[in-house]
């Protein structure tokens, strides 16, 4: 049984997380879509599906691990700087990455609001054109935008972008694509987004409040997930982070313009 688009065993298992009133059923429910436990039948269905994961430094791996399962030779794609004055340190390695004719990637910042063009927009790497061995234009297939494209592709150039490093203080101008690997991203990108079949990793603790509830979310059914996880402790769901409470997510949510059918059920 579904309520508006949701599982309703689902549900129950998100309000029972939300309300810190976790019950054993809940827990065993989670604990059955574990990866070790699914059939490889079950497993095959999410060999290729987004994964979310707890720090930026386990998806960061991950993308770099499947681009390096592409059966097409990678290219390096780095920020240039464009002020001398400033040491490469500056560079964020969040901004460095190998990409391949088949990578998913997704826009890092918004390019084009009224096109689609927007932070956490997927797309495909279809080619590359060169100039002197660098990639000058990266052709991608974005899903669901309204900007205009040369056959179906959106040509990705560089462009200006300044910043300033919030260790050093230091501000500095880089030519950027505005692209990142998309195979997997941590749960801080994933709030707003609605994934049809999604492999999680919890990990042994929350990070941030709410962590838990962000992850499981995302998906529209307890079958839609794979759990990474090769266990999943109660004591995890007893931590001092974990989620606080229903007005805290809720003014969050109301604060992002994010609308689910979780907050219209239970408004109370």
């Amino acid at each position: 049984m579904r309520i508006n688009g949701v599982d309703q065993r689902f549900e129950e298992l998100l309000m029972n997380i939300r309300k810190r009133e976790l019950k054993f059923q809940d827990l065993e429910l989670l604990r059955s879509r574990r990866e070790s436990v699914l059939s490889p039948a079950q497993r095959s269905k999410f060999q290729f599906v987004p994964r979310i994961y707890p720090r930026n430094s386990y998806s960061r791996e991950y993308n770099k691990f499947r681009v390096e399962q592409i059966d097409h030779p990678s290219v390096l794609v780095k920020p240039e700087l464009i002020d001398s004055s400033a040491p490469a340190s500056v560079i964020s390695e969040e901004d460095i990455f190998s990409l391949a004719i088949g990578a998913r990637v997704r826009f890092s910042r918004p390019l084009d609001l009224n096109g689609g063009l927007v932070t956490g927009t997927p797309g495909v790497v279809v080619d590359f054109i060169f100039k002197e061995n660098y990639p000058f234009i990266i052709l991608v297939r974005f899903e669901n935008i309204i900007a205009k494209t040369i056959d179906g592709l959106t040509p990705v150039g560089r462009i200006k972008e300044s910043y300033k490093n919030s260790n050093t203080g230091i501000s500095y101008t880089v030519d950027i694509f505005l692209l990142a690997l998309n195979f997997a991203f941590s749960v801080h990108l994933a709030q707003g987004q609605t994934i049809p079949q999604v492999a999680i990793f919890l990990d042994d603790r929350e990070f941030f409040v709410n962590q838990t509830y962000v992850c499981l979310s995302r998906a529209v059914s307890i079958s839609s997930i794979i759990i990474l996880d090769k266990e999943i402790r109660e004591s995890r769901f007893q931590s001092p982070h974990f989620f606080r409470g229903f007005s805290q997510a809720k003014e969050e949510y109301c604060r992002l313009g994010i609308s689910h059918p979780i907050f219209e059920n239970h408004g109370q």
